[in-house]
């Protein structure tokens, strides 16, 4: 089982900057995403991922922004970039 991540770094109002990361993923694997890193899993049907997080949840600030990583129904990386 396994998979993988796309990465990209934001700025404070979900803007994206720098180049995108794809990081493969198999059993035991470990993550940090670090503040301000937008991020998408792709997993392997089967596969099991256990989140922690440093905050406890919070619904009125979920941390979320509408910078796509990753095409949906194609499962296809974006590519464009902003500087």
């Amino acid at each position: 089982m396994g998979g993988y991540v796309v990465t990209q770094r934001v700025d404070e109002d979900g803007t994206p900057f720098g180049s995108l990361f794809k990081t493969f993923l198999k059993a035991g694997s470990v993550i940090v995403v670090d503040p301000l890193t937008a991020h998408t899993f792709v997993l392997e049907p089967g596969t099991e991922m256990i989140n922690f997080s440093s905050a406890p949840f919070d619904s009125k600030n979920m941390d979320l922004n509408k910078h796509v990583l990753v095409d949906e129904a194609s499962l296809e990386i974006r590519t464009t970039e902003k500087a």
